[in-house]
């Protein structure tokens, strides 16, 4: 199917998505109880107190528990519905590979029963159709516009003359190389 170096298991594939699938009808009820009783637990339950507020989210910007498990809610129908979703992609790619694989054993089928042929005798090879107009002729690629863009340029190579003596200290040896060393011995 997929070549001799990677091959695809689409029964392996089938039986995963339909493992997905089923865990997920496990989970749907247990998530829908759990927001039931969410949802049935109201911001009295939990006191006036100061630990009452802080579970309401009444000393903080962040929100109480009961937006807290809203999220978690949330985050557990996404999950549900994303995996449900993998579910299907899995098994509609199942399903496709299994239509491609039937129709190019049914074509290679038919070319192995017309000897390659085309025609059904399996007796001369089949001429290949005229055709219809004259192929296009090859376009060159297009030179490119220097004008407008020239595109990289490279910087212009240093000067090196340097250290050369100054015309304004005429008697100073020239700078660099370690200065002048004057021996007085």
């Amino acid at each position: 199917m997929a070549g001799a170096s990677f091959q695809i298991d689409l029964e392996e594939v089938e039986s995963a998505a339909k493992l997905i699938r089923s865990m997920l009808d496990d989970l749907a009820e247990p998530a829908n109880h759990l927001e039931a009783v969410v949802k049935q637990v109201q911001k009295s339950v939990y006191g006036s107190d100061l630990l009452g507020k802080s579970l309401t989210g009444g000393s903080s910007s962040v929100g109480g528990v009961d937006v807290h498990q809203q999220q978690v809610l949330e985050g557990i129908r996404s999950y549900l519905t994303n995996s449900g979703a993998m579910a299907a992609n899995l098994l509609q790619m199942v399903e496709s590979h299994r239509l491609t694989d039937g129709q190019n054993s049914q074509d290679l089928d038919k070319i192995l029963k017309d000897g390659g042929s085309g025609s059904g005798s399996g007796s001369s090879p089949a001429s290949p159709p005229p055709p219809s107009s004259p192929p296009p002729a090859p376009v060159s690629a297009p030179t490119p516009i220097k004008d407008k863009d020239p595109g990289y340029v490279p910087p212009a190579a240093p000067t090196l003359d340097y250290n050369h003596p100054n015309p304004l200290f005429p008697g100073r040896p020239p700078v660099g190389g370690g200065g002048s060393h004057h021996s007085e011995i």
